[in-house]
């Protein structure tokens, strides 16, 4: 199993969206933060988000990425040092 988080607007309709996709998928939910968005250097907040942490298999996490960067230009980042798709 392979843990990764998933970061979305701070909305809940997108929330509850991006948690039922994630369960379709065959991925666990095993938490929920809440997290500021700062502008690099200035440390300035610009937006709040949603990150959702979870857990599944690697091969389905591969797939699930090559998705969402390919298909809704979203990238790969570290987020309290757990890979991150946002």
């Amino acid at each position: 199993m392979i843990r990764f988080n998933l970061a979305i607007k701070n909305n809940e309709e997108y929330l509850y969206g991006a948690i039922r996709e994630l369960t379709n998928r065959g991925f666990i939910v095993t938490g929920l933060k809440e997290c500021d968005i700062l502008r690099d250097g200035t440390d300035e907040k610009t937006g709040e988000a949603y990150v959702v942490e979870c857990k599944g298999h690697a091969w389905d996490y591969l797939q699930f990425r090559k998705e969402l960067i390919t298909e809704y230009k979203r990238r790969e980042f570290k987020f309290e040092g757990v890979r991150t798709l946002g």
